[in-house]
């Protein structure tokens, strides 16, 4: 099942008005939930970052705060995710990382796409959604959250699926021009201008991006130009 599928699952299964991603091995600081709660109140369509810090796992402490890794993060033009790319004094994000707070309302205007596999790439499909389909990512100033990062899986990550995810929310999220930048980006393997490998059927995902009146990508690549989506170095 992997991390996406257990999320899927959690969301979709959540009872309350709202809900939180976190993973198993963190350490949250005292109110952490105080201003996700009212930032997902003032506008349900939102989508909540915390402040994020790396956290000494042997001591399960957080480490000092200028080891941390903060709010800052962007997506370059392959869809990989990395931390940076903005100011500390960013209020709004073009993406969300692993971890995140989100209304059940908004959930429910989609979800994750269940046919993404295993792990990669969750994060940017629901990100391109919320910004594209009337939402907003913001960052909670005063939630802390520290993660400790694996140096390995904890389950079989298959790398071709990983790229299978990427290439299929490109199709789905992207315009033409930018969807040409992202198969150059990222070495996808092409044939006739169209991927090699199969990435399923996303008729049921377009169908949703007609459903909830979704501006085209140019307004996402245009809102963070400079921010995101910037080409990787040769």
């Amino acid at each position: 099942m992997g991390l996406i599928g257990a999320r899927y699952i959690g969301g979709n299964n959540a009872r309350s008005e709202f809900f939180a991603f976190i993973d198993a091995h963190v350490f949250v600081g005292p109110d952490w939930l105080k201003t996700p709660r009212k930032l997902l109140q003032e506008d349900p369509r939102t989508i909540v970052n915390y402040i994020n810090f790396n956290l000494d796992a042997a001591a399960y402490r957080p480490m000092s705060l200028w080891k941390g890794i903060g709010s800052s993060a962007t997506i370059s033009m392959d869809l990989r995710q990395f931390w940076g790319g903005g100011s500390s004094e960013d209020l709004f994000s073009p993406i969300t990382m692993g971890m995140f707070a989100i209304s059940k309302f908004w959930w429910n205007q989609g979800a994750m796409d269940p046919e993404l596999r295993t792990w990669g790439g969750e994060n940017v499909e629901i990100s391109f959604r919320t910004w594209l389909c009337g939402g907003r990512i913001v960052v909670a100033k005063d939630s802390f959250v520290a993660h400790g990062f694996r140096t390995k899986f904890p389950y079989p990550v298959n790398g071709a699926d990983v790229q299978r995810n990427y290439v299929r929310i490109a199709n789905v999220w992207m315009d033409q021009e930018n969807l040409d930048l992202f198969y150059k980006a990222s070495r996808t393997p092409l044939k006739d201008g169209k991927p090699k490998s199969d990435f399923g059927d996303i008729s049921a995902r377009l169908q949703l991006k007609k459903d909830l009146h979704c501006k085209p990508f140019s307004y996402y690549a245009t809102k963070f130009k400079g921010r995101a989506l910037c080409l990787p170095s040769e």
